[in-house]
């Protein structure tokens, strides 16, 4: 599916927990040789939520949101979640968070949630050869917690890397020329690539196909990870106020999700 419309962005807001924990003790608390996760991941340190939930983060990165957009909770048409992730398989995600805001309770305007995993923040598409690559297994119909006990195995995510990666050679550099033609520019035209934030060996792919050059490609990978939905949004955050996202520029945000699916955008950005 193509779509061309105006968007302009009004205010952006982020929120990362304050608890950091180095790879090293990350090593040690998994039990991993030291330096695997620099090596093998590209990982230096992470952030830890601790005993905060999706909704506290969620309504934190919207409060700076708000307040650089200069307007109220009240105002907003529409309030969309797009996230991986969740505290509750009922109510959706963005009811709860605008459940915290007492003036908002009673504004009449929809409480939205989208969940295509990593690309959640711009949509997803198809290619779905690889859809049981990338599973958590345990928690719905086909491992009922009512049957299936807890076990790690069951109820954590797996993936089988190796196969993602070959996959996305074949079909990442078509996709994206593609999405290039669909807009009406060339790769050159490119003035910054905000890619979810996968994997080393995923940003060597996509240096290969950007002609081998990583200066207009946004990393953050290895002082955040890999944070899910939350990748791509934090990238285009940290592009924006560190100003190598300015006014006019043209931007590709861009990734892949479970299933496998892959999906992008090209815009000029604009905060007016």
């Amino acid at each position: 599916m193509t779509l061309r419309q105006p968007i302009s962005i009004k205010g952006i807001g982020h929120f990362l927990p304050p608890t950091v924990l180095t790879s090293a003790a990350i090593e040690q608390e998994l039990d991993l040789p030291a330096k695997w996760l620099s090596t093998h991941m590209g990982v230096t340190q992470r952030h830890r939520a601790g005993e905060l939930t999706c909704t506290d983060m969620g309504k934190y990165a919207l409060d700076e949101a708000l307040t650089d957009a200069g307007i109220q909770i009240t105002e907003l048409d529409y309030l969309i979640g797009a996230s991986a992730t969740f505290d509750y398989v009922i109510p959706n995600r963005s009811s709860l968070i605008k459940h915290r805001y007492p003036e908002a309770v009673d504004v009449d305007f929809p409480c939205i949630d989208i969940n295509t995993i990593c690309t959640s923040f711009i949509s997803a598409t198809n290619h779905v050869s690889h859809a049981m690559d990338t599973v958590i297994r345990g928690g719905g119909n086909a491992y009922h917690p009512k049957y299936h006990a807890y076990e790690p195995a069951l109820y954590s995510f797996k993936m089988q890397g190796n196969n993602l990666l070959k996959s996305a050679l074949k079909i990442l550099p078509g996709f994206l020329e593609d999405l290039c033609n669909k807009a009406k520019v060339s790769m050159q035209d490119i003035d910054l690539i905000i890619p979810h934030q996968t994997s080393k060996n995923g940003f060597k792919l996509l240096a290969h196909i950007n002609s081998g050059s990583t200066k207009n490609i946004i990393n953050n990978l290895d002082t955040q990870g890999n944070c899910i939905a939350a990748s791509i949004p934090l990238a285009l955050y940290s592009a924006i106020k560190s100003g190598r996202l300015t006014d006019g520029q043209t931007c590709m945000i861009a990734g892949t999700a479970a299933g496998l699916s892959f999906c992008g955008m090209v815009l000029k950005y604009s905060k007016s």
